[in-house]
């Protein structure tokens, strides 16, 4: 489990795999105390007990075999609590977990819990962390705004069908939201009026077809939004909608034919707009509310035509991947403009035949990759228009007599067609082109 930027680390402690302060081991190597049997219903406490006053702070204490009386939640969960903070059950087995009130710890992870139908808070307590993995829980547990200091929930492969966004809308410190891998089909929100401090919310691998951006609408400092692998078909907002922190949106892996949604929404921040293998066969003409965007990821799709001057808008990128396409034709219509914020395009593993930029003025792009087209020549002042440019363009059916033209750029590594490496037993099975001045020979048609 990758915890983010905001929470750091924090320090483990007991049950299936805890870690924390202080046992006598069984067995102890590096960070793991292995304890062979913990039996509650005799003495099973204050060996543990012991164990945990022993061990060095950044042990890990794993109990091999655990042996309790009644339920190992509720509480139990309190004793538990007396010696840890944080509470890991590496494979938890009853149908329902209660978690009592005044609990006071800091984490409680649940893995391996197939039988898990309920999750029961029975009043007031304290929880930063809560993680449940491989579950049958089919809703967020009730009451989670009634748990103080909760900043991060973790359920994911699990059986959510539908997510209720009111959950988490009045849960004031509540940063982190992820329901991955579930089969949520819909989400739903009845109030528009909270104090949410949610931050990041990942709803990547579940079953969303359509979806309503408005939803979002409360959720103001909502920085990072993951919908990556659904059945997305198209993202719609029943007005303009606003999403005034939102810097990264993550809609990869979806069913996506098209984006005349995205100037519905004003995304002032956004930085990050990750599109990568849709169905995509349109760009919009204009972008008009990403003025901060940096990084556009448009690689799987199904465009066949590109006009770099749809991009015009787009004043602040600096990276755009368009490999995997179906690309046949590159160019830049309309009036010449400058773009002086790219500083890599990947046009890579298309069919691109015919590329022509001229009219869009590019100096400060770095890094142009044509790998896997069907080129014949290196496109038309291209060096000229973008001073501090690399080409690289392998895998083209290049003719030599164009390359003899850059031999310049060829010398200096700022064209970088394919080489013959004979040592490696990749040789050209096509005419070569002899450069002396760096020992290379090229292989290009005659």
């Amino acid at each position: 489990m990758r915890l983010p930027k905001y929470l750091p680390e924090l320090p483990f402690f007991l049950l299936m795999l805890v870690r924390c302060c202080k046992g006598n081991c069984n067995f102890s190597k590096g960070y793991v105390c292995e304890l062979a049997t913990i039996d509650f219903g005799n003495d099973g406490f204050y060996k543990l007990r012991a164990a945990v006053n022993s061990i060095k702070p950044s042990q890990v204490v794993r109990i091999r075999r655990l042996l309790v009386p009644n339920l190992i939640s509720g509480p139990f969960l309190l004793r538990l609590a007396l010696l840890a903070k944080s509470i890991i059950y590496d494979v938890y087995r009853d149908s329902v977990f209660l978690f009592p009130a005044n609990v006071d710890i800091t984490e409680l992870t649940l893995r391996n819990a197939s039988s898990l139908k309920s999750f029961i808070i029975g009043g007031e307590c304290r929880l930063r962390l809560l993680v449940i993995e491989q579950s049958s829980l089919d809703h967020i547990p009730q009451m989670v705004d009634k748990v103080r200091g909760l900043r991060i929930i973790w359920l994911t492969y699990s059986l959510l069908t539908e997510l209720k966004l009111d959950a988490f809308l009045n849960a004031s410190e509540l940063m982190l939201v992820n329901v991955a891998f579930n089969q949520i089909t819909r989400l739903t929100l009845s109030n528009t009026r909270g104090n949410s401090s949610l931050v990041e919310l990942n709803l990547e691998g579940n079953r969303l077809e359509i979806l309503d951006m408005s939803l979002f609408v409360p959720f103001v400092r909502l920085d990072r939004l993951t919908l990556t692998g659904n059945r997305l078909k198209q993202l719609a907002s029943t007005k303009t909608t606003n999403f005034p922190a939102l810097k990264a949106l993550t809609l990869e892996r979806n069913n996506i034919t098209d984006l005349s949604w995205i100037n519905q929404l004003v995304l002032s921040q956004l930085k990050v707009l990750m599109l990568t293998d849709n169905a995509i066969t349109q760009l919009p003409i204009t972008w008009n509310t990403l003025p901060k965007l940096i990084t556009l990821g448009l690689q799987g799709n199904r465009l066949r035509t590109l006009d770099i001057s749809w991009f015009r808008s787009l004043k602040s990128v600096e990276q755009i991947y368009l490999l995997k396409n179906q690309l046949e034709t590159v160019y830049s219509s309309g009036p010449a403009f400058r773009w002086p914020s790219l500083k890599l395009l990947n046009l890579s593993n298309n069919r691109i035949s015919k590329l022509n930029l001229t009219g869009c003025q590019m100096s400060n792009l770095f890094t142009l990759v044509l790998h896997d087209n069907l080129l014949q020549r290196i496109p038309p002042g291209i060096f000229q228009q973008n001073p501090v440019l690399s080409l690289a363009i392998r895998n083209n059916p290049l003719k030599c007599s164009s390359l003899e033209q850059f031999r310049v750029q060829l010398v200096a590594r700022k064209l970088r067609p394919a080489f013959e490496q004979a040592n490696s037993g990749k040789t050209c099975s096509n005419t070569l082109l002899r450069i002396s001045e760096i020992n290379q020979t090229i292989c290009c048609e005659a």
